[in-house]
């Protein structure tokens, strides 16, 4: 409503005015809070008033077009590499990064779990043409900064921090992020998503079980490393059995089609999709 210089606004509309006023404020806060609570290695390492400074910045930049909090920080990683503060904390996007793959860990859908009893009766011969499929919480990423050490200092002392913090090793690394495993009719904290290095020809076998190579062009891609990755190959497949990386595996060969899920096992959505 448009006003003579004379004109004076009615109690209604200050009124009216002041409520959007609140709510506008309430709802900005409630972002905040929603990057407070999904970010906590950042906010830790940055403390609350340069956290809360960084996120005014983003949510300014950014407003959030999306229907659930869980899906606020998107783009704070990316966002991160042109913010100043990057200049004090260079490892700051990276950081950022593995919160977010940590979070879509945890809300990412469980699928069904392998039998490692049923891999027992598979013939060698067959073994060659095996398809794996990880789970939907897997990711990974690569980085210069020990992420790790950072992400699990968040729960230390300030004195701790600050060492992990002044004693950073620049040098390539790669990491792995996945849900645990859970017990069945249980919850599971978003603390306990799991975060571990990745030697170099480790990545290169998961990269490629995601793009869908079978095992023998796996163990192909392994020629350019160490020969001691060859031994290695199968103490991976079973932990990441064990753990729940791998979900199902398949072949080829009529005989041996599918590895069935564990008896029982059921899917179970535990929130939004990645």
């Amino acid at each position: 409503m448009s006003r003579t210089p004379a004109s004076r606004p009615t109690l209604a509309e200050l009124d009216r005015e002041h409520r959007l006023d609140v709510y506008a404020e309430g709802y900005f806060a409630r972002l905040s809070d929603a990057l407070a609570r999904d970010f906590p290695s950042v906010r830790r390492v940055l403390g609350e008033d340069l956290f809360r400074k960084l996120a005014a910045d983003y949510l300014t930049e950014h407003p959030s077009q999306f229907p659930s909090l869980s899906d606020v920080g998107v783009g704070l990683a990316e966002f991160s590499q042109g913010h100043a503060l990057r200049e004090r904390f260079p490892f700051l996007p990276d950081l950022a990064r593995l919160e977010w793959f940590l979070l879509r860990a945890f809300y990412a859908e469980e699928m069904p779990l392998l039998n490692p009893a049923t891999l027992r009766g598979v013939p060698n011969a067959i073994w060659a043409t095996a398809r794996m499929t990880l789970d939907f919480s897997v990711g990974w990423l690569e980085s210069e900064w020990p992420l790790d050490e950072i992400w699990r200092a968040r729960l230390s002392s300030d004195e701790v921090l600050e060492r992990t913090l002044v004693d950073l090793e620049n040098a390539p690394r790669a990491f792995l992020i996945y849900k645990p495993l859970r017990p069945r009719h249980t919850t599971i904290a978003r603390a306990s998503m799991k975060v571990e290095r990745l030697k170099a020809y480790q990545l290169n076998v998961l990269s490629r079980i995601q793009a869908g190579r079978c095992l023998a062009e796996i163990c192909e891609g392994l020629e350019q490393f160490s020969t001691a990755a060859h031994p290695e190959i199968m103490t991976w497949f079973s932990k990441w059995i064990s753990s729940g990386v791998i979900r199902k595996i398949e072949f080829l060969e009529t005989s041996a089609s599918s590895i069935n899920p564990a008896p029982g096992a059921q899917k179970e959505d535990s929130g939004p999709q990645r």
